[in-house]
């Protein structure tokens, strides 16, 4: 009996090990006091070809477990991590395998502890691909919304929840009023448009 449960537990050990291994990021659960769910899909692609995970800042808050429904249908769930009920902005990050490379991506999520996002038939959808310039929240639209964001960042009364390529719409390298202004122009129709498509940038990657 003895020997049965020393197996069990060497088993165990050997498949979380093997799991480490395999994962891109890791995170330590333990080390937070609050968690919420979230159900994601990569736009347009193989969901085996990838990880996801959730950050706030640089910590990283979570790792995407793929799951595959019956019908061969598959979509990532993520156990999102905090020490505050609520309040923080959770980013989402994609690691495409094949080019060992982490990718930002549309979606950002305000964290509330207990709280699901997506659901496992409408997961939300994550893309590495063209978006907006100017869409600053990342919900595919151009609108006041995307000032406001800039202007809360600027005066500091929220934590950044956007793409600095898609904030910084005059191309200065800076995110400040400037930019809101701009956006702002361009939904009431005094100017016609900006550079408004980019390509969601590779990061460079820690050794």
């Amino acid at each position: 009996m003895r020997k049965c449960i020393l197996l069990i537990v060497c088993l165990l050990l050997s498949a979380a090990g093997a799991y480490a291994d395999e994962s891109h990021w890791t995170v330590n659960p333990h080390g937070f006091q609050y968690d919420m769910t979230a159900y994601v899909k990569v736009v347009s692609a193989n969901q085996s070809d990838y990880e996801v995970a959730a950050f706030c800042g640089e910590e990283c808050r979570g790792v995407g477990k793929l799951l595959t429904a019956s019908d061969g249908t598959q979509l990532f769930q993520l156990r999102i991590r905090s020490n505050e009920a609520s309040g923080e902005t959770i980013l989402l990050r994609v690691y495409e395998k094949a080019s060992s490379t982490e990718f930002h991506t549309n979606v950002n999520i305000a964290f509330v502890s207990q709280a699901v996002e997506g659901t496992p038939s409408e997961p939300l959808s994550l893309s590495v691909g063209i978006v907006l310039k100017g869409d600053v929240n990342g919900d595919g639209d151009v609108d006041i919304a995307d000032a406001v964001a800039i202007v809360n960042h600027v005066v500091g009364k929220v934590t950044p929840s956007f793409f600095e390529a898609a904030a910084d719409v005059n191309n200065d390298g800076d995110i400040d009023i400037a930019d809101a202004v701009r956006i702002v122009n361009f939904v009431v129709g005094k100017i016609d448009a900006f550079s408004r498509n980019y390509d969601v940038g590779r990061m460079n990657l820690k050794q």
